[in-house]
């Protein structure tokens, strides 16, 4: 099937050359003949594409593709301007039959160019039909009244002189616009489908040629302008391919392009709140184990003094499970890369000592212990201690993570929480003496890696990363048989002015 395709398609390569060669044929006959058929091919497909754009504006969201084809309906106008003035045509007695053609040329080409180099912006922008109607109106009619009436539009072509350097200058001048409207289509290329944006570049390119060979020519019936009108011919046979051929035959690709990417974004907006949800899910099995705990005391103690003791954690509890869910749209503002945490300071201690006391069910059905450590002593952890962010998440971030550091330690063994300040930064190393397994090390922080736990979602290291980062932070770990695994936080101190 693919050799077949690209035997159509050099096939059709070889029938559009033919046929280029056939109409320069015609020149033996009469130049005009030629350039009429030429020029009429170009205004019959630049109707075409406005017709198209017109037409189908109530189903699609396109503003590039609806201002093009309203462009287009006034460049086939000057186009059947210029084919009337043509040399020989003897449609405009009075006017120099050298000069005006030209001058309407300079007039559709730099419409033509600056309708490509604009159009990109109406990708994320209405167009108001009246508005463009009205712009290209007005420019029309004042480049036609500086042409026909106040005859102020400047020489193109003098009599023993040829092109003049207005005509020559502008030619390069469209040139330059449509390179730039080539970057601006390449940047919102994800605006088009391959095919249909390939088509688009080839045509512009085409038009740059076409606009090259009429800085050469030294009279109208050169060699250089038949070349430049048969480079016409291949432009606006390009974009007839991507514009009307492509929204007839396949018109998601063009038509219906804006209403695809709307479904992918919806989708991709579906499956980051989808991954917010079950995150979510996750950090609220802590403190729902913790409050299931808490109620299996009471149900067995019978509400005596050792449980009221445990109330405290129960109102924890209650809190962390309203405040997890609270944070569902911050969590999934973070996957977007949009959240910007509010900095308001608090005691990181305190925060360790609400993980350690949600974590204690779990700390004491593992029979592991869990230790603190400063480099330098007690008094400065309590002033190194006050961090600038949500103090909440930073909650979650560091449940998450000790969490995990007690489930992987053996029986009986230890998890160890050590602060260090470095370079105005606070590191959190959390060391446990399990290993991480090879399977899921290039893995750790990416959601659904998880270590073998049949309850596991493989979304705690996930999140937490997400909320270190979004904090100017960021978490990474060693681990080996011989060391076990050290999980380290890094925050940046709040400033003195926080």
């Amino acid at each position: 099937m693919a050799a077949l395709t690209g035997f159509t398609s050099w096939v059709g390569v070889l029938a559009g050359c033919a046929a280029l060669a056939a109409l320069s044929l015609t020149t033996l006959y009469s130049y005009l003949l030629f350039h009429t058929l030429a020029e009429l091919f170009s205004i019959i497909i630049a109707s075409g594409v406005f017709f198209m754009a017109w037409n189908s504006r109530p189903y699609h969201k396109n503003g590039y593709l609806l201002f093009i084809g309203i462009a287009y309906l006034f460049v086939a106008l000057f186009d059947v301007l210029h084919t009337m003035a043509y040399k020989g045509m003897d449609v405009f007695p009075g006017f120099d039959d050298n000069n005006l053609p030209p001058q309407i040329w300079l007039v559709a080409r730099y419409m033509e160019a600056l309708a490509l180099l604009f159009a990109p912006l109406f990708f994320r922008r209405r167009v108001f039909p009246a508005v463009t109607f009205g712009c290209f109106l007005t420019i029309s009619l004042v480049a036609l009244l500086a042409i026909f009436h106040w005859k102020v539009f400047p020489d193109c072509f003098l009599p023993g002189v040829g092109l003049t350097s207005f005509k020559i200058v502008s030619e390069y001048a469209i040139m330059a616009i449509l390179v730039v409207a080539t970057a601006l289509l390449l940047r919102n290329k994800d605006r088009f489908e391959p095919d249909v944006l390939r088509l688009l570049i080839l045509s512009i390119l085409a038009t740059i040629a076409t606009e090259f060979c009429f800085t050469l020519y030294v009279h109208l019936y050169a060699p250089s302008n038949l070349l430049g009108h048969l480079f016409k011919i291949v432009s606006f046979w390009f974009m007839y391919q991507a514009i009307i051929v492509t929204g007839l035959t396949k018109p998601y690709d063009l038509l219906l392009r804006d209403l695809q990417l709307e479904i992918e974004e919806r989708k991709k907006a579906e499956q980051v709140r989808e991954n917010v949800e079950r995150i979510i899910r996750h950090d609220i099995k802590s403190p729902l184990i913790g409050l299931q705990s808490m109620a299996k005391l009471a149900f067995e103690d019978k509400l005596n003094d050792e449980f009221r003791a445990l109330l405290p954690g129960l109102m924890r509890g209650v809190r962390n499970v309203i405040g997890l869910l609270d944070s569902t749209e911050k969590i999934h503002q973070m996957e977007k890369g949009t959240y910007a945490p509010q900095a308001v300071r608090f005691d990181l201690l305190e925060v360790m000592h609400d993980v350690e006391a949600s974590l204690a069910p779990l700390t004491k059905a593992r029979q592991v212990r869990l230790v603190h450590s400063w480099d330098s002593g007690p008094a400065m952890a309590q002033e190194a201690s006050l961090l600038s962010g949500e103090q909440f998440l930073v909650e979650i971030m560091l449940t998450n993570l000790v969490k995990n550091a007690v489930e992987a330690s053996p029986k009986g063994g230890q998890v160890t929480v050590s602060w260090h300040i470095e370079n105005n930064r606070l590191r959190i190393d959390i060391h446990n003496q399990g290993a991480i397994p090879e399977a899921v090390r290039d893995t750790f922080f990416e959601k659904f890696a998880t270590a073998d736990k049949s309850y596991g979602t493989g979304l705690g290291t996930y999140s937490a990363r997400l909320i270190a980062r979004a904090h100017g932070g960021d978490i990474s770990f060693t681990t080996s048989q011989a060391e076990g695994t050290t999980v380290t936080v890094t925050l940046p101190c709040p400033k003195a002015s926080d």
